[in-house]
């Protein structure tokens, strides 16, 4: 629950800034607005509303920028109403002046030590477009938060900064209202996409977003013969260290569908499922939207660095990088220890990693594990060699080495599989090519077609039986059902520790589930279960919904984006999607531009030897592209002033996923590449071999 002292320090931090205003006016509205907001909180704080739902809100993605920034969007929104309500300014320009307003309050309250101060000051770089921070050239490591990674657009790609967008947004009143309005989707939108081919069709209503996931998404049990859970597995702890997304801090939305911030989803009345359990609604709350100060359409932003810089292992934040480390101890990682096994660490009783989802599930935790282990290992061996090498020293060395082995396990051996060999060679995405070069004109930022829709590909990959290999006679010892094992750790730490290696076991020998529309139920009926409950939410009805909350476009959009031809009538099936599954959509969309990405994306045919159809295909090779050559940091880069050089890339290069999960565990043999299932196997006492060369670091 919020402390009633951090409540009033919130108040008198706002008011303190009173004195400060450019325009009488303005700088009366805006504390006029400060002072009803803190009384909103107050009152929230007193009837305990705010926080009522602890057990629920551990499910939710909410951070204290996200609260923050909620704040921060509530005090422009009340000061813009009550400006425009006693004037004669219009919307946005009132927008511009309390932006003004705010602005030159957070600048002149920089200096002052005043931490209440922070709620403003906070988003003085992100809202306002202004850092601080004095960008070093020569600075051999990257900074924690990703700022600076651009030196001329320092806030390109860092934590806190706002998606891009591939194509423009679509809302129902062209600036935030999400295109299916209110509960259940079910509200004429008004701005279709104009498609000149098109003008003579009308828009029509959306379906529900549990109606989809039930009838075009069922579970259907196809596994992959082609790739091992590992691709799963890895994409999620990939997608962790891209992309977090915070929603709106609101418990119980289905109990206030009013609420703008609420977005729930209703559930059909004849739902074969939820009707069982008297469930009519999935709670849903809005994406906190980023800086209505200066955006005339709702955007959303990203809590993480988008780099790929290992942030799920080390943080995006100063704090929590701190937090993970134990300091001045040989640049180590925190860990805990089970039966002489490296851990995850607990802190304030919580297992905790640098992304706030480590624990979401048992896999997961354990490839946190994996990378916390390889980093340790790292500084202990570079101890050996150079004694004098300090805790700091240590940390930035190991840490640069292992994003940099991540970095290549995802361009060498994880994105040929998903994208096909051809698209990664022909758009220079190969990392075992020699040296690259930086482009500062591409901006690494993460998308929203790709976080909300493209990268959500691999929920079609799930496997619902999980299994557990044993390490050395390679025999599944066991198997658990995921829906019962969220938020759970027992498996991971199970048999005396040895459980984190044999679920890694088992996710590089069985098969993920095929890359199709078809969905386990554990993730589309059982969802994160509250504590005593016999059911979940619906991951697929959620990112529908979610990709509508976003604005996304419907699914024509961005076949034409990709330069593919659109489908203006149903009798223009796409030539990805095939017949069978183009009826389905027809039964559930009343037009083809209707189709929600999410949907469609997962309804085409694999493209060009990848996983996914030429959409999403279309989409994350984009997003990869501009995150390798938008990274000044990225491991294969010359000519900046973190680089390797040619002895140290060759060993970064030498290395795969096999290696470090041979070099960190008691798995006796692994496949050469642990995301094939027909990889030939691979002993590990061979390992040794592939290990870097820490000599030459």
């Amino acid at each position: 629950m919020i402390k009633f002292g951090t409540v009033c320090a919130l108040i008198v931090a706002f008011y303190g800034l009173a004195n400060v205003a450019q325009s009488q006016n303005i700088s009366f509205v805006v504390d006029r607005a400060i002072a009803q907001l803190a009384k909103e909180l107050e009152s929230r704080f007193i009837d305990g509303s705010a926080h009522s739902a602890a057990k629920s809100r551990s499910h939710k993605k909410t951070t204290p920028r996200s609260r923050s920034m909620d704040k921060f969007n509530s005090l422009v929104e009340r000061s813009i109403s009550l400006l425009t309500a006693e004037s004669n300014l219009d919307t946005e320009t009132a927008r511009q002046a309390v932006s003004d307003e705010l602005k030159s309050r957070a600048l002149q309250g920089l200096d002052r030590n005043d931490n209440g101060l922070n709620a403003l000051n906070q988003f003085n770089n992100l809202c306002f477009r202004e850092t601080r921070e004095r960008c070093n050239s020569r600075q051999w490591f990257r900074n924690i938060n990703g700022q600076c990674n651009n030196l001329n657009n320092p806030l390109w790609g860092a934590a806190g900064s706002a998606f891009k967008r591939l194509v423009p947004s679509r809302y129902q009143d062209g600036r935030g209202v999400p295109v299916g309005g209110t509960l259940g989707g079910q509200k004429f939108f008004n701005n279709v996409p104009t498609f000149p081919q098109c003008l003579s069709n009308q828009p029509q209503n959306l379906p529900n977003p549990r109606l989809v996931s039930t009838v075009f998404h069922p579970d259907v049990n196809a596994p992959s013969n082609q790739v091992t859970h590992m691709v799963t597995q890895f994409g999620q702890f990939l997608d962790h260290d891209l992309t977090l997304t915070p929603e709106a801090d609101i418990e119980h939305c289905c109990d206030t569908p009013s609420n703008p911030e609420c977005f729930s989803i209703a559930v059909p009345r004849n739902d074969f499922f939820y009707s069982r359990v008297s469930r009519t609604c999935l709670d849903l709350s809005r994406s906190t939207a980023f800086c209505t100060n200066r955006n005339t359409q709702r955007q959303q932003f990203n809590e993480i660095t988008a780099f790929l810089d290992g942030s799920n292992v080390y943080g995006s934040d100063d704090a929590t990088a701190r937090q993970l480390r134990f300091g001045n101890f040989n640049g180590q990682l925190f860990h805990s220890t089970t039966n002489n096994h490296v851990m995850l660490p607990q802190i304030n009783g919580e297992f905790t990693a640098g992304d706030t989802r480590a624990t979401e599930m048992p896999g997961l935790a354990t490839m946190h594990t994996l990378f916390l282990r390889e980093h340790n290992r790292i500084t202990i061996q570079l101890k050996r060699i150079n004694p004098r090498l300090d805790d700091e020293n240590l940390y930035q060395r190991a840490r640069a080495m292992v994003i940099a082995q991540m970095q290549h396990i995802t361009y060498n051996e994880y994105l040929p599989v998903i994208l096909g060999p051809t698209i990664v060679s022909n758009y220079g995405i190969l990392s075992n090519n020699g040296f690259t070069n930086y482009n500062p004109s591409v901006n690494p930022s993460i998308s929203n077609s790709f976080a909300t829709a493209a990268y959500r590909f691999g929920h079609s990959m799930i496997q619902g039986l999980i299994q557990l290999v044993h390490e050395t006679t390679r025999n599944v010892q066991e198997s658990f059902q995921l829906k019962d094992e969220f938020f759970k750790l027992d498996k991971y730490f199970g048999n005396n520790g040895a459980g984190m290696q044999r679920l890694l076991n088992g996710l590089i020998t069985q098969p993920a589930q095929s890359m199709d529309r078809f969905v386990v139920d554990d993730v589309t009926n059982f969802l994160f279960p509250e504590d005593g409950e016999n059911f979940g939410s619906d991951l697929v009805a959620r990112n529908i919904q979610r990709g509508r909350d976003h604005g996304l476009p419907g699914y024509n959009d961005y076949r034409q984006w990709c330069g593919m031809p659109i489908s203006c009538n149903w009798n223009q099936r796409p030539a990805e999607i095939s017949q069978g599954n183009w009826n389905q959509l027809r039964a559930l969309y009343q037009n083809p531009w209707d189709i929600d990405l999410f949907v469609a994306g997962l309804a085409e045919q694999p493209f060009s030897g990848g996983i996914t159809g030429r959409t999403f295909q279309c989409i994350k090779t984009k997003q990869f592209f501009d995150l390798k050559f938008g990274d000044r940091f990225f491991f294969t880069h010359s000519n900046q002033a973190g680089s390797f050089n040619f002895n140290q890339l060759r060993n970064i290069q030498s290395r795969s996923l096999a290696d470090i999960i041979c070099d960190n565990t008691q798995i006796s043999v692994t496949k050469r590449n642990v995301f094939l299932l027909n990889s030939p196997d691979r002993p590990c006492f061979a390992s040794n071999s592939l290990q870097m060369n820490l000599f030459a670091f």
